[in-house]
């Protein structure tokens, strides 16, 4: 669905751009507009969650890792002490 909406929206965008040429009636500057629109609010809609998931992920790898780091730093230095 998403190499649609890539494909789509900018067809679409096209044709917005020929209705102010004067090739179009209303109507169908109308019907363009609103596939551009809903290209968008689907863009936003469906992959707005999933990059914040990967957000999610990528915070949670790099807490992980500071935290094996940490000890690793921690543990060397109470070696050197004792």
């Amino acid at each position: 669905m998403s190499l649609i909406n890539r494909i789509l929206q900018p067809i679409l965008l096209g044709y917005l751009i020929r209705y102010f040429g004067g090739e179009f009636t209303v109507t169908e500057g109308y019907v363009y507009a609103a596939g551009v629109i809903l290209c968008s609010a689907w863009y936003v809609t469906q992959h707005h969650p999933f990059f914040f998931g990967l957000q999610h992920i990528g915070m949670r790898s790099r807490v992980a890792v500071s935290s094996v780091v940490y000890r690793k730093v921690h543990q060397t230095i109470t070696k050197t002490e004792t």
